[in-house]
């Protein structure tokens, strides 16, 4: 008889990297966290209270928002969720990660606003195809009103673009 064993380290497959710690942020990450995602938050804000509550995110870190790229990780099991408090500093991040390798990216946030986005990053060189490659308005359109109600319109989203090759 023998006492064979295998162990394996069981690690995250897929990570949601959310820039955005606000009320979202924090619906996103506990709803997150449930569907098995690594789950990681950034902010600029110290002392954010909704930051400070989450418990739900595996890592949170304030960052500026001007060297987002350095925390996100490329690659095929990488989803960036932007929800920041202000639509400057959406930009800012999109800018940064737009023309680099993620599964999904997404921007929270009205037609109009997006819209107005669009106008400024088409004057900075972005081109009209790597802006439609940008899921914005983030989620599926379910007429959310609420933070969670929000989240789960991303969640489904994102379950979508995972599986979609399944």
């Amino acid at each position: 008889e023998s006492n064979w064993q295998f162990k394996e380290l069981i690690s995250f497959k897929e990570t949601v990297y959310i820039v955005g710690g606000g009320h979202v942020g924090l619906a996103v990450s506990q709803l997150f966290r449930q569907l098995n995602f690594h789950v990681v938050v950034f902010d600029n804000r110290e002392n954010l209270n909704t930051l400070e509550v989450n418990n739900f995110a595996h890592q949170k870190q304030v960052v500026e928002y001007a060297d987002i790229e350095k925390h996100i990780k490329q690659g095929n099991d990488s989803y960036v969720v932007i929800m920041t408090n202000k639509y400057t500093d959406d930009k800012i991040v999109l800018s940064q990660i737009i023309r680099k390798n993620y599964k999904f990216v997404g921007v929270l946030g009205s037609k109009a606003k997006l819209k107005t986005m669009w106008e400024v990053m088409l004057k900075e060189n972005f081109t009209q195809q790597e802006l439609d490659s940008i899921y914005a308005p983030i989620g599926l359109h379910i007429k959310s009103q609420t933070p969670e109600e929000i989240a789960v319109s991303i969640a489904a989203q994102i379950i979508e673009v995972k599986n979609k090759d399944l």
